[in-house]
């Protein structure tokens, strides 16, 4: 079972994932961004 699993991962389109990705990392980088604003807000 665990194989084919893997095997089914493998088989993903390299474009899905990369896109998924790109999708956390810019979640990411956007609550990052945001938390710095409410740090600036506090601060100023």
């Amino acid at each position: 079972m665990s194989d084919e699993n893997d095997t089914d991962t493998v088989s993903k389109p390299s474009e899905e994932v990369e896109a998924s990705l790109n999708e956390a990392v810019e979640n990411e980088v956007e609550s990052e961004i945001k938390g710095v604003g409410h740090v600036e807000d506090a601060n100023s």
